[in-house]
């Protein structure tokens, strides 16, 4: 009688920490500034991020991809800094970062810009997280389905579902917008 071995699946080994900030550092910084951390503060967040990263990578269990364990990391980290900076509930506000309206020339231009920014955050805010999460990663940052997908840990069809829902709550103030442009 012969005994017949079969091997057993590889397994792909870990990249080094190195790796792993130099793929996911960009990631990893305009998901944390899309989260609603102020740009004073985005480099000390995804320090603490990475910081968090490089402690916790012995328990990456591998259930996940990197990606949406680092993603995992990312929402925690930001939550904390917002809620230890008392930032409010994570989304940009219009007074929080004075480079957003450099551009505009009049007082006039300014005060309307922060009025349709704060109708446009206020339907945001109406909207549960992971719509407003699935709408930023896929229609602002241009993240594919599959990986905005894999990073809030849902279906390619829920996401698809969510962005829509957010569109149709967007879509009549983005119409009102354009006819009084």
């Amino acid at each position: 009688m012969t005994a017949t071995i079969t091997a057993l699946p590889s397994i792909a080994p870990m990249p080094s920490f190195r790796e792993i900030y130099k793929s996911n550092v960009a990631f990893v910084w305009s998901y944390a500034s899309r989260r609603g951390v102020p740009h004073a503060y985005i480099e000390d967040v995804v320090q603490e991020v990475f910081l968090a990263v490089h402690q916790s990578l012995a328990s990456f269990a591998g259930k996940s991809t990197l990606r949406a364990w680092i993603a995992g990391v990312v929402r925690h980290v930001t939550i904390a800094h917002l809620r230890r900076n008392s930032f409010g509930n994570g989304l940009l506000r219009p007074e929080e970062d004075s480079e957003f309206f450099r551009d505009l020339v009049t007082p006039a231009e300014i005060a309307d810009r922060n009025e349709r920014v704060k109708v446009i955050v206020n339907i945001l805010d109406d909207m549960t997280e992971l719509s407003r999460e699935a709408y930023w990663l896929y229609e602002i940052e241009e993240r594919p389905g599959s990986e905005v997908a894999e990073v809030l840990g849902v279906s390619e069809n829920t996401v698809r579902m969510r962005v829509r829902t957010a569109r149709r709550s967007l879509r009549p103030v983005v119409t009102r917008f354009r006819e009084s442009a």
